[in-house]
């Protein structure tokens, strides 16, 4: 007698077809009848480069540091923040270089803007005056999210004969649309000069604008350096 076996050869191909569309269904982000992969979702900007320190010099002028590279900026997710500025080159007998700014928060759709590169502290020098701190850089906008606060002021170079820097600016804070402003960045303190003038204070940045959210709060002025 002969007997007839089922087999399940014929139902198996259907039943991986149906796991790995699952599997690939649950590895993408479906927007608008788009299917787009999960780790492009909410991606977020990266942060600039800092910026190189200036040269230093026995007799001439210190090199200015170098500004710090943009925030990158990002659709969904949080935007990058500004790169810190480099610190100016101290010098001997000639001027301290001046501090790089601080690089500008990058921009965001709905993430938050990025915040502002820190200014460069200035150089120092020994006879010459101090350099000037490099301003911070700007916080970066944002239409449904915050605005990026923005940078501190460097602080201004020293000098042991001469007149101190003064402190660099600090970066106004983003705007938004529907979130709420960024702060402002506080300005730099000026440099110290024991046989000279202290180096001013920076001036604090503005803070950013709202439409319908809270405008940010403006920042706090650095202190000045001391003197003779």
């Amino acid at each position: 007698m002969t007997r007839n076996i089922p087999s399940n050869d014929n139902a198996r191909p259907k039943r991986r077809g149906i796991r790995l569309a699952s599997f690939v269904a649950s590895a993408a982000l479906v927007t608008g009848g788009v299917l787009l992969p999960a780790t492009s979702a909410f991606a977020d900007g990266g942060a600039g480069g800092a910026g190189g320190a200036g040269g230093t010099s026995q007799t001439g002028p210190g090199g200015a540091g170098g500004a710090g590279g943009s925030g990158g900026n990002s659709t969904t997710g949080n935007a990058g923040t500004g790169g810190t500025g480099g610190a100016g080159g101290g010098s001997q007998s000639g001027p301290g270089g001046s501090g790089g700014s601080g690089g500008s928060g990058g921009s965001s759709q709905s993430g938050n803007g990025g915040g502002g590169g820190t200014g460069g502290a200035g150089g120092s020098s020994n006879t010459g005056p101090g350099g000037g701190g490099g301003g911070g850089g700007g916080g970066g906008s944002s239409q449904s999210g915050n605005g990026g606060g923005g940078g501190t002021g460097g602080k201004g170079g020293s000098s042991q004969n001469g007149n101190a820097g003064g402190g660099g600016s600090g970066g106004g804070g983003g705007g938004s649309q529907t979130g709420n402003g960024g702060t402002g960045g506080n300005g730099g303190g000026g440099g110290d000069a024991p046989n000279g003038n202290g180096g001013a204070g920076g001036a604090g940045g503005g803070g950013g604008t709202s439409q319908s959210g809270q405008g940010g709060a403006g920042g706090v002025g650095g202190a000045g350096g001391t003197g003779k």
